[in-house]
């Protein structure tokens, strides 16, 4: 099983990595200071890979989220905090919950009670099949093509991860490469009950792209970006 980071081609083998990773790419991302002090920044990478990065007044780190600089595909409602930056929430379309997850939301906080989000699924178990056909002929098919199933709502909600069972129609696929590490990964834009989500995929585990049509399925770890309003600007005479 892969890493979150290794699906956007940022995996590294220890700790001690990780932070000269960190430490390379943070100061060519954006910075902004929060109201409590702590500092918010974002590096994006030109094949979508993104590192949120929080650290606290002191200037020392907080919190890391990788995700993928994605297109808005699904209208979540109902948010409720569950723990740390985990929320749970209804998949809305057309005004009508169709299913619910529990999902890592990108600061800053306040998070809003609603909205358009961009939805990052880590690839972190899954396998690929040509066609919704061949999928269903297989073991890995007890879930129609276009399904999702949140495992960790249904038990204790203070543990709950943002980790879900799905099954997508592939509806397009690219295949890039992260500047800072040379690493490669598949980016997978996929249809899935009410949403349209993009999956991350590890181009080691996987060395081809899934094709349009065809069906990615099983376990991801589920990062949302959701847009916030816009501050009203407030004009003087």
């Amino acid at each position: 099983m892969t890493s979150n980071l290794g699906c956007i081609g940022l995996a590294v083998d220890d700790v001690e990595a990780f932070a000269d990773l960190l430490d390379r790419l943070i100061p060519t991302g954006t910075a902004a200071r929060q109201e409590n002090g702590s500092v918010l920044y974002d590096w994006r990478d030109p094949s979508g890979a993104r590192l949120t990065v929080t650290t606290d007044r002191a200037g020392d780190l907080d919190d890391v989220t990788p995700s993928y600089a994605g297109e808005p595909g699904v209208v979540l409602g109902g948010l409720a905090p569950l723990h740390d930056a985990v929320v749970a929430a209804d998949v809305l379309e057309d005004g009508v919950v169709v299913t619910r997850m529990a999902v890592e939301v990108l600061p800053p906080t306040p998070v809003p009670d609603s909205g358009r989000a961009s939805l990052t699924a880590f690839g972190l178990d899954v396998t690929l099949h040509a066609s919704a056909d061949e999928y269903a002929d297989t073991d890995a098919s007890p879930r129609p093509s276009e399904s999702f199933l949140a495992y960790s709502l249904s038990g204790d909600s203070d543990t709950a991860d943002p980790v879900a069972r799905m099954a997508g129609v592939v509806l397009a696929a690219r295949t890039v490469t992260v500047e800072a590490t040379g690493q490669a990964f598949h980016a997978v834009r996929v249809r899935c009950l009410g949403m349209e989500l993009d999956v991350c995929l590890d181009a080691d585990d996987h060395p081809d792209p899934p094709e349009p049509g065809g069906v990615v399925a099983g376990t991801v770890y589920l990062v949302a970006d959701l847009e916030r309003p816009r501050a009203r600007r407030r004009w003087f005479a």
